[in-house]
């Protein structure tokens, strides 16, 4: 079994959110020094890697890849998640992007 050893916390862009993805330290080197997520990394599930490519938490996932997303496809720490709404999520990325 792998020794996932280094544990990446990562702030959702979209609604602020922390939360963090386990993974191997010498896999996360070679994803820095250029490698693609899927071969750095392809023991993570596609939600894991999306998160770390886009900085995406699982519920904004959700959000914006619609049908395509299964929240059963998140492997990471057991975080609580909120849902959006259309407005709340206009909201949070107007205050991200300093248009509110």
């Amino acid at each position: 079994m792998m020794n996932r050893n280094l544990e990446l916390t990562i702030v959702c862009p979209f609604c602020g959110k922390l939360f963090s993805v386990a993974v191997r330290e010498e896999d996360y080197i070679r994803y820095q020094r250029g490698a693609l997520v899927q071969n750095a990394f392809p023991y993570l599930t596609a939600t894991e890697r999306e998160a770390l490519v886009s900085g995406m938490c699982p519920d904004c996932q959700g959000v914006y890849f619609g049908e395509e997303y299964e929240e059963d496809d998140w492997e990471g720490e057991d975080i609580e998640l909120i849902t959006l709404d259309d407005d709340e999520l206009e909201s949070a990325l107007a205050r991200l992007y300093g248009k509110a």
